[in-house]
C-alpha cells in the first residue's frame, strides 16, 4: 500500500499481510516495493524459517500468496524459497483474485483513518495507528468458532485492556512540577503505541 505522506520515519508505503487460517494480520511500513526491502519486513513478520524445529512463536508460512508487482520477484522470491516456503502468484490483471488481502487493505485504512481523526492527530502518524488498528482488531474481531485471531493463533483468549488510538492519557515527568512540592507533574498527551 502506498500513501502519499510519509510517516515519521519518512516512509510512504505498508506491507499488508493476513494468515489464511487464523485471519490474522500483520503489517509494517517499510521503505521502497524494492524486493530486498520487501523481504526484509517479512521476515520480521514472520521470522525464522520452515526448516528444523519450530523456535519462533510465527511459524513461518509454507506459502505466501502474492500479486504480480516487481517486488515479490528476484531477492524477494529467493529468500522465501531459503526459508522453505513458497511463492504463489494471483492471476495477472486480475484483482479480483486477491480480493480478500484487497478487503484487508480497505479496512486497515479506513481503520486507522478513523482513528487519525478522531485523535486530531497529523496524517504523518499513519503508521503508529495502522499498527495500534491490527494490534487491536486481533483481540476483537470474532473470526471463526466463536474466537479472534490472536485465540487462534496463541490458543488462548487475550486478558489485558485495549484501548482506542489516540485516547488522551496523562504521562509522568518525574523532573517537572508545577508550582509547589505538591504540583502536577503530568503532562497531558495521547496513546500512540
Amino acid at each position: 500500500m502506498y500513501t502519499k505522506t510519509a510517516d515519521l520515519q519518512g516512509l510512504h508505503y505498508w506491507l499488508h499481510t493476513k494468515d489464511r487460517s487464523s485471519k490474522l494480520a500483520r503489517g509494517l511500513p517499510v521503505e521502497t516495493k524494492v524486493p530486498d526491502d520487501v523481504l526484509d519486513v517479512f521476515t520480521t513478520l514472520y521470522p525464522g524459517t520452515r526448516m528444523g524445529p519450530l523456535t519462533e512463536k510465527v511459524r513461518f508460512p509454507a506459502v505466501v500468496r502474492t500479486d504480480n508487482g516487481k517486488e515479490w520477484l528476484g531477492a524477494f522470491e529467493k529468500g522465501i524459497r531459503d526459508r522453505g516456503g513458497e511463492v504463489e502468484k494471483s492471476i495477472p490483471e486480475r484483482s479480483e483474485s486477491n480480493a480478500d488481502i484487497e478487503r484487508d487493505i480497505q479496512e486497515f485504512q479506513r481503520g486507522s483513518g478513523a482513528a487519525l481523526q478522531r485523535a486530531g492527530a497529523p496524517q504523518e502518524f499513519w503508521s503508529m495507528a495502522g499498527k495500534h488498528y491490527l494490534y487491536n482488531l486481533a483481540r476483537t474481531k470474532i473470526v471463526r468458532d466463536e474466537k479472534t485471531p490472536y485465540e487462534l493463533e496463541n490458543s488462548r483468549p487475550f486478558v489485558g485492556n485495549l484501548v482506542p488510538w489516540g485516547c488522551a492519557c496523562l504521562y509522568l515527568d518525574p523532573d517537572r512540577i508545577v508550582g509547589d512540592k505538591t504540583g502536577a507533574r503530568a503532562i497531558p498527551g495521547i496513546v500512540v503505541g
